[in-house]
């Protein structure tokens, strides 16, 4: 009996310290949180829960047959290639900034996501990293075109690889990114 009372104080007191430095560790503004700033464990814990949400609230679902790329090109065009740019195509030069920064959608680290998996991202956004839900302003048929045109994004056309580009350039002053090249 004594020894149940003593393993329940300290399970206790170890989720008693937890909560309190839940509690204590955002009032005291520990980590950094600059755009700025070095990569630390917030990095870390929100990396590893958008992976998790997305594998838990990603809904099954695949890029319906006759989805328009060309639909799909023209909204990427206009809301998706400020941040994230294109193969050849810069992002708007305070998009370099963010943090964490967009992805090149045409990266491996995001195809190899579920077509369900950035439905959801492009649908629902993704909170604390700039990346909007566009689920309140597109039908569900608009957000499967863009996801079937970021799929292509590795297999562009000379003529869309320019029309980005020019786009692009409308943006006006650019920084190289040497991790675009």
């Amino acid at each position: 009996m004594k020894n149940s009372a003593f393993w329940s104080g300290i399970l206790g007191g170890l989720v008693l310290a937890a909560l309190i430095g839940f509690l204590i560790l955002p009032l005291l503004g520990i980590f950094d949180t600059t755009a700025t700033g070095k990569r630390n464990i917030l990095d870390w814990w929100g990396e590893m829960n958008l992976e998790n949400s997305l594998r838990w609230r990603a809904a099954d679902g695949a890029i319906p047959a006759g989805a328009d790329l060309e639909e799909g090109f023209e909204h990427y065009r206009d809301m998706c290639l400020h941040c994230h740019g294109g193969p050849d195509a810069q992002r708007q030069e305070w998009a370099h900034n963010m943090l964490p920064v967009p992805p090149k959608l045409w990266d491996e680290e995001v195809q190899h996501m579920t077509d369900a998996q950035l439905f959801s991202i492009v649908k629902d956004g993704i909170r604390m990293t700039g990346m909007p839900a566009f689920g309140p302003t597109h039908s569900n048929k608009d957000i499967w075109r863009i996801v079937a045109f970021v799929r292509r994004l590795d297999h562009l056309t000379p003529e869309q690889k320019h029309e980005l580009q020019k786009a692009s350039m409308s943006f006006g002053h650019h920084e190289e990114d040497e991790h675009d090249h």
